[in-house]
């Protein structure tokens, strides 16, 4: 199948670079290449264009994207940044799955990943959010804007409860 040959080739590239052999370090190599899709600079200027035009977001009532579309685009909203990122890291043989928030008027989706080699350590203020499922923990990776690490977390998402759904 073309999409996990895809992917595939990007988990290779992007271990080739790493300079351990953490877990940590993978899911934020591939987290950040996630986040750092858009080549113009307008991470974050969500759902502002609704033709799908590349470099920028497309309209919430689209279906969700193939992970080969999402990077195509280069522009997604938080449901196809998930299954990109989600696709990359059960590539790699790690374990995820996706967290469903409801933020009243609105939800958000992230995904949430078990790193088998230890606790995130580079998050930016040393500390980590995580969830028990199962006796496995999850961390946080947040997609939808660039910088976040695994292990962080939205401050409009602290606190909320959420609907977990594991996909690998």
């Amino acid at each position: 199948m073309v999409t996990d040959e895809v992917m595939e080739e990007i988990v290779n590239a992007v271990k080739s670079k790493l300079v351990t052999s953490s877990d940590e370090e993978l899911a934020d190599a591939l987290l950040s290449l996630v986040q750092n899709k858009i080549t113009d600079g307008s991470n974050g200027k969500i759902f502002e264009n609704l033709n799908n035009i590349p470099g920028t977001y497309y309209s919430t009532d689209t279906s969700a994207k193939y992970p080969v579309e999402t990077l195509i685009l280069r522009s997604s909203e938080c449901l196809d940044d998930s299954i990109l990122f989600l696709s990359l890291i059960k590539t790699a043989g790690l374990k995820g799955g996706f967290a469903f928030f409801n933020l009243g008027t609105s939800g958000h989706v992230e995904q949430w990943i078990n790193l088998t080699t230890g606790h995130p350590t580079h998050t930016h203020n040393g500390f980590y959010w995580h969830t028990e499922i199962n006796g496995n923990w999850y961390y946080p990776a947040e997609t939808t804007a660039y910088g976040w690490r695994v292990g962080e977390l939205p401050d409009n998402l602290a606190g909320l409860s959420f609907e977990f759904v594991r996909t690998s």
